[in-house]
């Protein structure tokens, strides 16, 4: 049976390293490591010299001109290159600035959105993997879970919230003896990262299935519909609330027209009133009749 040679450079199928993507310069040793396994190619050097010749003419300059190529592993070649570049350097290392640059592409996702709520799943556990290998740490987990949450809308990271509170209520004390299996979380960071990501997969699953309505789910513009209703309540309970300021105030200059009017009776004016009617008369000798109504106040003299 033939054996599976290596495509020479220029080839179809070679592996190329391009200088425009260095991202992928960790790839690209991967596969060329894959590659010496299946030639049985095992001489530092040979790699050297071969992995050179799969870029640019100027780019296999540069890396010649490295001191591990004539002088060290071909580990230490390659450690030395990607040092090069890097952002070679944050995909094989990781770094909370590149998990947010990578994850701000995606865009705010919604309880509906599946498809961008799983690609951003896959960003944040790859990256997460890098980062844990980083010692001593560059992140913490309460930072990690602010950023997940972070590229959600408002409501799909409260019901997300919701959610684990009430699985934690629910969920039975962890056995094992002894006071760490028993000692409570920081408040301020109670849910791992990775249960995070679980429960929010979870979330999109019963938000498409039929009985999702069932469920206090009202899509993503549910709270925008309810933040409207709220706005109108508060409009009409305003409006009411300037009626009545509006109605106490003409009662009471109602009020002081009265309390004038008695207070500068006359001698010899005799006062009638009629509740049912709203109105209070005024006679003399002189037959001065005066009657206050709701809306005006009426003189009429008589000589």
């Amino acid at each position: 049976m033939a054996t599976r040679k290596m495509p020479q450079p220029g080839e179809k199928n070679a592996l190329f390293f391009d200088v425009e993507r260095p991202q992928e310069l960790n790839r690209f040793f991967e596969r060329m490591e894959d590659w010496f396994v299946e030639e049985g190619i095992n001489v530092d050097a040979d790699k050297k010299k071969k992995t050179v010749r799969y870029t640019d003419v100027e780019t296999e300059d540069q890396w010649k001109a490295l001191s591990k190529f004539d002088n060290g592993t071909f580990d230490q070649f390659k450690e030395q290159v990607i040092a090069c570049y890097p952002r070679a350097v944050d995909v094989a290392k990781g770094s909370v600035a590149g998990l947010k640059k990578k994850i701000k592409q995606i865009g705010l996702v919604s309880v509906d959105d599946r498809d961008e709520l799983l690609s951003l799943i896959r960003i944040m556990t790859a990256e997460v993997a890098k980062l844990k290998k980083i010692m001593p740490p560059i992140h913490t987990n309460r930072e990690l879970v602010n950023i997940f949450l972070g590229r959600l809308t408002q409501d799909f990271a409260v019901n997300i919230a919701a959610k684990l509170s009430v699985h934690k209520l629910a969920a039975p004390a962890p056995a094992g003896a002894g006071a760490a299996a028993a000692a409570p979380r920081n408040p301020e960071d109670m849910y791992n990262v990775a249960d995070v990501m679980e429960m929010a997969n979870l979330t999109t699953q019963e938000h498409s299935n039929p009985f999702a309505k069932y469920l206090g789910y009202s899509g993503s513009t549910g709270g925008e519909g309810v933040a409207v209703k709220v706005e109108e309540a508060i409009s009409k309970l305003n409006n009411t609330m300037s009626l009545y300021e509006q109605h106490t105030k003409l009662m009471d200059q109602r009020l002081n027209t009265l309390q004038n009017l008695v207070s500068q009776r006359p001698q010899g004016l005799t006062i009638y009133s009629n509740p049912n009617q709203g109105t209070v008369a005024f006679r003399s000798n002189h037959i001065l009749k005066l009657q206050c109504s709701v809306k005006t106040v009426y003189r009429t003299a008589t000589v």
